[in-house]
């Protein structure tokens, strides 16, 4: 397929930029994956909330306005996610710093991997409990580091990774990473932001893998997938779902606005099974090779990826005069120049 067809083609998908200044086209650098931010229905949920709720809060969670529509987003986010239930928080950021110091506290020790979002570093180090770095990825590395650590007898063990890696998307090989943490009688975390609404039926990573009740605590984001804004626990163990109602993010924080719910119930669909998060992955996967294929004649990528797709550009000269050149024969196109740190991904 030509560049110029495949990009008529996936000029067709509902991940539209709208606007960017005053130039209208297709936005390759969004988290907007499956093209949610701008589907009628999800607009249309928004534009209802505020009507009714008005655009904040007005509060806590306990007495801010809207709380039984984040009720109800929490009752289909457990639902969609197959677990016990879920808590609604303001962003995966804030997710991930709630829920750490939830699970694990001074006395108990944490293992992360390498290229962990910063949120689950942040958290970790708000715990108070030990931190333990393993190895990118490698389940072997990791049974190394709980055996090293075992001898120590702490009264916790904590294994968190991300579900897909956003700078590289690469999926974590979680099935060797749970049997790990199990043989060490760990609880296992996933941060999933990447890897929900696209893999495992639009479930995640932790689904995909058939590991839904193996893996303790996951970790979203409505930032991404589901277009919108917030971040979401779920949870497997309902004594851990009552200890989270005194997290900060619940406790200390603004709640998240009703609007921003009525979007994401939006986006997961009125049955609670995620039809919506189906139609679009399915859009986009008839469209993802067309999008590889053209970025692998242009730049150079790493192979085995899901839905976060890098083009390494470099400080070359020939690198960068190729990106002015594709932006330039397809105007419709924006290409984000992001500088982030190594191993370092946006919730």
């Amino acid at each position: 397929m030509s560049q110029e067809i495949a990009i008529t083609t996936i000029a067709g998908i509902a991940r539209r930029a709208g606007s960017v200044g005053r130039v209208s086209g297709l936005d390759f650098s969004t988290n907007d994956y499956l093209g949610l931010r701008n589907d009628p229905r999800v607009r249309a949920a928004a534009i209802q909330g505020i009507e009714e709720f008005g655009v904040g809060s007005g509060g806590a969670r306990e007495v801010a306005a809207g709380t039984a529509i984040v009720r109800e987003l929490e009752r289909r986010i457990a639902l969609f996610k197959g677990t016990r239930g879920a808590w609604v928080v303001q962003s995966g950021y804030v997710a991930n710093m709630g829920v750490v110091p939830v699970l694990v506290g001074p006395g108990d020790f944490v293992f992360l991997d390498r290229q962990n979002h910063q949120s689950t570093k942040d958290g970790a180090l708000l715990s108070g409990a030990s931190v333990v770095v393993y190895a990118h990825a490698d389940p072997s590395a990791l049974a190394r580091e709980l055996k090293r650590s075992a001898p120590r007898a702490p009264s916790k063990t904590l294994v968190i990774t991300d579900g897909v890696f956003g700078v590289t998307g690469e999926i974590a090989p979680l099935p060797d990473l749970v049997e790990a943490a199990e043989s060490y009688g760990a609880t296992f975390m996933v941060d999933d932001a990447h890897g929900s609404g696209v893999l495992g039926r639009g479930r995640g990573a932790v689904a995909h893998f058939g590991l839904t009740e193996r893996v303790a605590v996951q970790v979203g984001t409505a930032s991404k997938a589901m277009g919108v804004l917030g971040g979401y626990v779920t949870l497997m163990s309902d004594e851990i779902l009552g200890r989270f109602a005194d997290a900060r993010p619940i406790t200390h924080s603004t709640a998240i606005p009703a609007h921003l719910a009525a979007a994401c119930l939006a986006a997961l669909d009125d049955s609670g099974v995620g039809e919506n998060f189906r139609m679009a992955r399915h859009a986009w996967l008839a469209l993802a090779e067309h999008l590889r294929e053209f970025a692998d004649r242009q730049f150079h990528r790493p192979h085995q990826r899901d839905d976060a797709e890098p083009g390494r550009i470099g400080k070359r000269t020939e690198d960068v005069e190729r990106v002015r050149h594709v932006a330039y024969r397809y105007k419709d196109i924006f290409i984000s120049r992001q500088r982030v740190a190594r191993g370092t991904a946006a919730r």
